[in-house]
């Protein structure tokens, strides 16, 4: 299974309004790009976006529901500027899903908070670590993971520290090297970032 790391406006994520290296590759070699979709297989020819004609449209309907994502996590306490929704960055980096798998499990072991006697009986919840728990990074700052609608958002700023501070050993440097990557690219452009299996 591939795993790669994107560095998008989440409206250019979410509608597939992005052409990826590995589509170009295929066309490339004279092949269409084919998308596994809940309705089945398509094929997307030579210049088409990953969700297909309509991701332009579907991206312009989603970028006012992100917006008003960003003024609700800022007007409740995260730190940071909102970040530019209508840019048209797309940052793709493969990574080794070995390797990315037990970065994560490992960032989970190391930088979960659980409460002690004293923090359970006063009502201390668990926080977890962001980079343990979060598919997709917010370029903000905020104390712990957000569950909304099914997915986990994670502040970029929080998990790039858990990834500088955490011990890595064991993990190959060459694929260590695509994830920090990743993560620099999304803190210099103050985008989001994703986790898309």
């Amino acid at each position: 299974m591939a795993v790669d790391l994107i560095v998008s406006p989440l409206s250019k994520y979410w509608s597939g309004d992005y052409i990826t290296p590995v589509m170009e590759y295929a066309w490339q070699m004279g092949v269409a790009y084919n998308v596994v979709t809940p309705q089945g297989m398509t094929s997307r020819t030579e210049g088409t976006p990953y969700g297909g004609e309509d991701a332009k449209a579907e991206r312009e309907e989603l970028v006012p529901f992100v917006e008003k994502l960003m003024t609700a996590l800022l007007s409740r306490g995260a730190a940071g500027a909102a970040w530019d929704e209508r840019s048209n960055h797309f940052g793709f980096h493969r990574v080794d899903p070995e390797a990315f798998g037990e970065l994560l499990k490992r960032a989970g072991q190391q930088f979960t908070q659980k409460p002690g006697l004293l923090g359970r009986l006063t009502g201390r919840k668990e926080t977890a670590s962001h980079l343990g728990k979060s598919v997709i990074f917010l370029p903000i700052t905020f104390d712990a993971p957000l569950d909304l609608e099914g997915k986990v958002f994670g502040s970029l700023p929080r998990a790039k520290n858990e990834l500088e501070t955490g011990d890595w050993r064991g993990i190959p440097p060459e694929a260590l090297h695509p994830i920090i990557g990743a993560f620099d690219e999304a803190i210099e452009h103050s985008l989001p970032l994703a986790i898309d299996m």
